[in-house]
């Protein structure tokens, strides 16, 4: 990974470190967005939400780690107005007077809503990235930095990262239970292995 540039020089409004930061926001944004105005307009939020947190005295420890958050905040305030754009007009087609003439028009926005949604799950990487964080020794303050997000929030979202990857492994250990159980009783065929011993009783 290629050195960081210097949150001081970006607050310091250093033309050098605004146009290396802006860099680093646009070569994560483009992967969501085609129209070169639209990574424009989402890498510039993006650049306001670093300058605010810098100018409210953050000290990130991690800067591209706190840069990619922030894109990743920007890219998934714009895809939500996008969502709400797409549902907003899938009511207005479907409202008294829907014209057959905008079926096409409907699936188009459908399809639209559909890629938006994933686009939702992709971009949210923080909880992971806590969790990764947490694996590797570091507290939820150092993981606020990091991350450029409060203490408090660094906090509750490991909890929630931390069960729902107890529930994950839970429900698959359910799952390779009965499995078990019905491959003994002749239910199911044996389509391969045995589950592992961490399902067993």
């Amino acid at each position: 990974m290629a050195k960081a540039p210097d949150p001081a020089e970006l607050l310091a409004g250093n033309p050098d470190a605004i146009a290396a930061f802006r860099k680093l926001l646009r070569a994560h944004i483009r992967g969501y967005f085609n129209r070169e105005s639209q990574i424009h307009d989402v890498s510039h939020d993006a650049l306001l939400d670093l300058l605010a947190k810098l100018d409210a005295g953050a000290q990130p420890k991690h800067v591209h780690y706190w840069v990619l958050n922030s894109a990743n905040n920007a890219v998934r305030r714009e895809l939500t107005r996008l969502r709400h754009q797409a549902i907003e007009y899938q009511s207005s087609v479907h409202g008294p007077r829907f014209d057959p003439a905008d079926h096409a028009s409907l699936l188009d926005a459908r399809e639209d809503l559909r890629k938006i949604n994933a686009l939702l799950a992709d971009c949210d990487e923080v909880p992971y990235r806590a969790l990764a964080g947490a694996v590797e020794g570091r507290d939820h303050n150092e993981i606020a930095q990091e991350l450029g997000i409060s203490p408090g929030a660094a906090r509750m979202t490991l909890s929630r990262a931390r069960a729902a990857l107890s529930d994950r492994f839970t429900a698959q250990q359910k799952i390779d239970q009965l499995i078990l159980l019905a491959r003994r009783a002749g239910l199911v065929g044996d389509a391969g292995p045995e589950p592992p011993s961490s399902a067993t009783t």
